[in-house]
């Protein structure tokens, strides 16, 4: 049936987007990240940024399947950002399952991503992070321990 609410077909647009690019991934990432652009583009346009942090994070994963690691760090960094602006926690259990899996996937990418370039204290406050705790940039001393 043709759907003539264009707030709908615009939202149903989105959610195609968004199955086409977990359908294709990495066997065609460049196809991915044109719709997971077009996904981002209509969350940025009606300011749902909870949704949003899930699809930047898709992108950097489109975005290394490319090789392109410096713009899929750009998208993370977005991402993180992102979740760091919600401050609050949902308030069912349900959104709070779906922002954990998110904050999982954002900072599992980033430890991945450091691991590999040697760097082991960045991937362990990007692994830590992607467990829900914060870290701190504190200096050692008053409770503070220097690992490594």
């Amino acid at each position: 049936p043709l759907v003539l609410d264009t707030v709908m077909r615009e939202r149903l647009d989105m959610e195609v987007a968004l199955a086409e690019a977990d359908v294709l991934g990495a066997a065609a990432p460049r196809v991915a990240l044109d719709r997971l652009d077009a996904a981002a583009a209509y969350l940025r346009r009606h300011r749902t940024s909870f949704r949003l942090a899930p699809v930047l994070t898709g992108r950097a994963r489109a975005l290394l399947a490319m090789a392109d690691t410096a713009r899929a760090l750009e998208a993370l960094g977005s991402a993180a950002t992102l979740l760091d602006s919600l401050g609050v926690a949902p308030a069912n259990a349900d959104d709070a399952r779906a922002l954990a899996a998110v904050r999982r996937d954002l900072f599992g990418a980033l430890a991945e991503i450091d691991a590999m370039r040697g760097d082991t204290a960045g991937a362990l406050r990007h692994a830590t992070r992607a467990r829900g705790v914060r870290t701190t940039t504190a200096p050692p001393g008053d409770g503070v321990v220097r690992l490594g």
